[in-house]
C-alpha cells in the first residue's frame, strides 16, 4: 500500500504542465453497511450512519479523469467507535466531461461551463477493521484485522456555485485480502455505502 501511495505522488508530480493538472478536495458523510464473516465464529453486519470520507483529488481535464487519495472511517457504528478506518487511492472517470471545465463558445469566447455530471470510480485501500461483539454477555469476542479492499463507485456532481459542488455517490465494497491477528481466520466482507458531500474546487 505504501508503494502504491508513493507511485501515486510520483505520477502526479511527473505529469507535464500541459496536462492542466489541478486539484480540489471533497468532504462526504453518509451511511454504510458491511457484512463480515470470519470462519464459523464471526458473521455480523456493521452499520454506520456517521461514515466520514475525505478525498484529495488531482484533476486531469484532458482525460476527464480525477485521481484521488481518500481517507474514510466510521465515527460510530453498531459495534462501537472507529470500527472501520481506511486509506485508499483511486480514480474517477466522468463520461460526459468534468462538472466545471473551460470551453470555447461559438463567438470564440473562452468560458467555464458548469453542469451536473455523472462519474464512475474505483478505489483500492488498506482498511483496519476492529469489531467488539458484546451481543452475548457470556461470550464477548473481539476481532481485529488489516484488509485490502476495493470500492466501486457510481455518483453525480452538481455545481452550487463556481467554487462549490454538491456530490453524491453509491459505493459497493468488497474485501480482497486480509491479515488477521494471531490464529484468527481470514476475514471477508461485502457491503455498500451511500455518501453525500461537498467539493471545494478553489482553496
Amino acid at each position: 500500500m505504501i508503494k502504491a501511495l508513493s507511485f501515486f505522488f510520483i505520477f502526479g508530480l511527473s505529469l507535464p504542465s500541459s496536462a492542466a493538472m489541478k486539484s480540489d478536495i471533497d468532504f462526504n458523510l453518509g451511511f454504510s453497511s458491511i457484512n463480515i464473516t470470519a470462519g464459523e465464529d464471526l458473521s455480523q453486519r456493521i452499520e454506520s450512519y456517521s461514515t466520514v470520507e475525505v478525498n484529495y483529488n488531482m484533476i486531469m481535464s484532458s482525460m476527464s479523469t480525477v485521481f484521488n487519495i481518500s481517507f474514510q472511517e466510521f465515527i460510530d457504528s453498531t459495534y462501537g467507535n472507529l470500527a472501520y478506518a481506511r486509506l485508499g487511492v483511486g480514480a474517477k472517470w466522468y463520461p460526459k466531461g468534468l462538472s466545471s471545465q473551460r470551453v470555447i463558445f461559438e463567438n470564440q469566447v473562452i468560458g467555464q461551463l458548469f453542469k451536473p455530471t455523472p462519474f464512475i470510480g474505483l478505489n483500492l485501500g488498506l482498511a483496519n477493521l476492529s469489531v467488539d461483539d458484546n451481543s452475548d454477555p457470556f461470550l464477548q469476542a473481539s476481532y481485529n484485522a488489516s484488509v485490502i479492499d476495493a470500492i466501486i463507485q457510481i455518483g453525480l456532481e452538481t455545481p452550487l456555485n463556481p467554487d462549490w459542488l454538491l456530490t453524491a455517490h453509491f459505493g459497493y465494497v468488497q474485501s480482497l485480502m486480509s491479515n488477521a491477528q494471531g490464529d484468527q481466520p481470514a476475514l471477508v466482507y461485502t457491503g455498500f455505502q451511500v455518501l453525500i458531500g461537498v467539493k471545494l474546487t478553489n482553496f
